[in-house]
């Protein structure tokens, strides 16, 4: 027994019988179809938090693993970090933005980097905390991180290819 149900669309001006069982493997072939279309990823992807704690050190990452680079900043000095070396192509950037703190103006922030493991191999960051107009001059501050990225299911302590 199929029983259906009236939909009216009284500023249409329409009117339709819609069969319930129709409309039932309609939205079951719906989200098939996005199951198919968006898979589920094999395995939950990390996220590494890295501060300046992590100057001059090294990460491990799967491939699709994310680093996350956090460092106090304070542009109002006319500091600012600047990104000299990229980890490719190990590593791709994925953003990079700017976090006020909380408070008066001048008062500081941090700025963050995201970058994502897109292959096997190793990468380098290189960050410069400098004012853009004091290129001659050393940075007040560095940041150096070697990210190693394996393939996914790879001995973290096997050597990278």
């Amino acid at each position: 027994m199929e029983s259906s149900v009236r939909i009216d669309w009284p500023r249409a001006g329409c009117r339709a019988k819609v069969s319930v069982s129709s409309y039932s493997a309609t939205v079951g072939c719906l989200l098939v179809g996005l199951g198919l279309w968006c898979p589920v990823p094999a395995r939950h992807r990390k996220m590494v938090q890295v501060d300046k704690s992590y100057n001059e050190r090294e990460v491990i990452l799967a491939v699709g693993d994310v680093v996350e680079i956090s460092l106090a900043e304070n542009p109002s000095t006319g500091f600012r970090w600047e990104l000299k070396d990229k980890p490719k192509p190990a590593c791709s950037l994925v953003k990079s933005w700017f976090e006020s703190a909380a408070g008066p103006p001048g008062k500081g922030g941090t700025r963050r980097w995201q970058f994502q493991a897109v292959h096997s191999g190793t990468g380098e960051i290189s960050l410069e905390y400098r004012r853009p107009w004091e290129q001659g001059t050393p940075p007040g501050r560095t940041f150096h991180l070697t990210v190693q990225v394996r393939k996914e299911g790879q001995n973290p302590k096997a050597p990278s290819e």
